[in-house]
């Protein structure tokens, strides 16, 4: 970490508002170094930190070259096999997602709390899923504001979780070292260098002497600095020591892996078991990642992770908030709650299929054509299932029902994705074609032109499939829209909320088309069920869908320097038979997780 003094001057640059938040901090009496955690944050903003670690230029991570020797010279999953490590690139520094913030909080803090909703929304980067930004000066007060709220709920009754280090001591200068050693471990996922264990100890005995503070109101104002310093919002994958170079690169420690498995599986800090790896070494062994992958995954922690993937990966958004035509899709068939529950249903299909468990096939092809489905009374219509079940007394309980497999073959026929993927009217061809075509099959459109000629007008005789059709044939239309559209009109027999119907206006709705270049030539299909068949069997979609979690991982889109990595991940999928669990466990033990590039200026061993 920076000392005060620079990150003084690097304040001098930051908005004058937050300059002057720093100066009304000092004039409340609570001393540079609150004051100085409280805005520190701010200041990794003037020394770049929102680029990689080591290199305070400001830069970004995403589409560069990385080093060394890459897989297949086309980027794919070929390429051969070293004894040395892998090559792959700097180490982008992140701040928490929202997702793993109230993660984090719940267990750092032994408190339930989703304070993070009400934090500043957070972007996607060009791997597709969220990647938290630059910090504004909305993120500082939130981060501040969250920060005191949940200090003070957290040692309401002395929490003995949170005190854990002062279990049958006295409530003295002792014990307060002793929590920060412990609680700083578990805030800043890794030990705290002895120059750090001072400043937080030094806070506590200045809230003490200076403040007058009893012992809980000086260690609340020690956990308020800690929840909005740097080494607590930051995925901080730079140990305090001088880094140590292997083969060219530099091997992310015991502690800095238990993190990265801990935030890969669970979207959460390590657990007691990681923190006891770490410190044994444990984790710098093929074996010992794959041992941990494999407990990670079968904790339900896991099943929260998997969710919070599925949603970003298919762009699901809140179906609780998504507004429907309420004359077209009255109630009991759709409301706020009855969007929740198609919500999840995906996400538990996407669980079970992901995730395993006994008597389940958790392959990709199952993932893509299994026909169940997760009803309850809210979702029942939807699925044209009348009221569904209360399973007894649980009004809001599910039973797993097998569908029919020519209707509701796989992931995209859950209705929670059919009515993400829609307007408030009708099902929409372009979202749900784009959607496959860029996050099951990887493949980048162009942006549409400035001026894109609208739909025509809905009318009788013309099906909602048919006006697209003219749509495509319009000539600066025709590019995109042939790669797009075609995929999309397998969804045609499904509504804006995913409801099915096999006609339109007195006609059978026509639901063949084709997926333009898939593994190299196209794949006419007649059906939902056809479409569902060819993605299963695709080597694009599968290595795809390894992608897509190399991505979620990192934060950051594939480059070159990861082709070995995704080659080897590949190859334990396929030879798994394409057992999703696998794939996981090949991900943890890649070399794009354990290594990273030395980055300019950085001191090394």
């Amino acid at each position: 970490m920076t000392p005060a003094s620079e990150w003084h001057a690097a304040l001098a640059h930051t908005s004058i508002s937050l300059r002057l938040l720093w100066y009304h901090c000092l004039a409340m009496k609570f001393g540079w170094k609150i004051c100085w955690f409280g805005l520190s944050v701010t200041a990794f903003n003037a020394l770049g930190c929102s680029g990689h670690i080591g290199d305070m230029a400001a830069q970004t991570t995403e589409g560069s070259s990385g080093a060394g020797r890459g897989g297949s010279p086309e980027g794919g999953m070929g390429g051969g096999v070293s004894d040395e490590p892998d090559p792959t690139q700097l180490m982008p520094l992140r701040r928490l997602t929202r997702f793993e913030y109230n993660n984090v909080v719940e267990e750092l803090l032994d408190l339930r709390s989703d304070v993070a909703k009400s934090f500043p929304g957070e972007p996607t980067g060009t791997s597709g899923f969220s990647t938290p930004g630059l910090l504004s000066e909305a993120d500082f007060t939130a981060y501040r504001s969250a920060a005191e709220d949940l200090a003070a709920r957290s040692l309401k009754n002395s929490n003995p979780r949170v005190l854990r280090a002062c279990a049958g001591k006295p409530r003295d200068d002792e014990c307060a070292t002793l929590f920060v050693k412990d609680f700083g471990l578990r805030a800043y996922r890794r030990p705290l260098s002895d120059r750090e264990a001072g400043v937080f100890e030094g806070l506590y005995k200045k809230a003490r002497t200076d403040f007058g503070y009893s012992f809980l109101p000086a260690v609340e104002l020690v956990v308020s600095a800690f929840l909005q310093s740097p080494g607590f919002l930051y995925r901080w994958e730079q140990a305090p020591t001088p880094a140590k170079l292997e083969a060219k690169l530099i091997a992310l420690d015991g502690y800095e892996m238990a993190s990265r498995l801990s935030f890969l599986f669970w979207g959460n800090m390590p657990d007691s078991d990681l923190f006891a790896a770490a410190a044994a070494g444990t984790l710098q062994t093929q074996d010992g990642l794959q041992g941990q992958a494999r407990r990670l995954l079968g904790d339900p922690r896991a099943r929260k992770l998997v969710a919070n993937f599925t949603n970003e990966w298919l762009e699901l958004g809140d179906l609780g908030q998504a507004t429907k035509d309420d004359k077209t899709y009255p109630r009991p068939l759709f409301h706020p709650a009855a969007g929740s529950s198609l919500q999840r249903d995906v996400q538990q299909f996407a669980q079970r299929f992901m995730l395993g468990g006994p008597g389940i096939d958790a392959t990709f092809k199952e993932l893509m054509t299994s026909p169940v489905a997760f009803i309850d009374v809210l979702n029942a219509g939807v699925y044209g299932l009348g009221t569904g079940t209360t399973n007894g007394d649980n009004w809001f309980s599910y039973k797993l029902e097998q569908l029919d497999p020519n209707v509701r073959p796989g992931l995209l026929t859950r209705a929670g994705f059919l009515a993400a993927k829609a307007n408030a009217y009708e099902g929409d061809p372009i979202k749900r074609g784009k959607i496959v075509r860029e996050k099951l099959l990887c493949q980048a459109l162009v942006p549409p032109p400035g001026a894109v000629p609208p739909l025509p007008e809905p009318q009788e005789g013309l099906t909602n499939r048919q006006r697209h059709q003219m749509h495509m044939q319009l000539p600066e239309c025709s590019g995109c829209h042939r790669l797009m559209d075609p995929i999309g009109f397998a969804f045609s027999r499904f509504d804006a909320v995913g409801a099915y119907h096999e006609s339109e206006g007195g006609e059978v709705i026509d639901w063949s088309g084709t997926v333009v270049d898939l593994d190299g030539k196209d794949a006419p299909f007649k059906d939902v069920a056809g479409l569902a068949a060819a993605l299963a069997q695709s080597d694009e979609a599968r290595q795809c869908f390894v992608k897509q979690w190399l991505r979620f991982a990192l934060r950051r889109e594939e480059v070159k320097a990861d082709d070995a990595s995704l080659s080897e991940i590949y190859r334990s999928f396929a030879d798994s038979g394409f057992q999703i669990p696998e794939l996981f466990v090949a991900l943890a033990s890649s070399d794009s997780l354990r290594f990273r590039e030395a980055a300019k200026g950085e001191p090394l061993q």
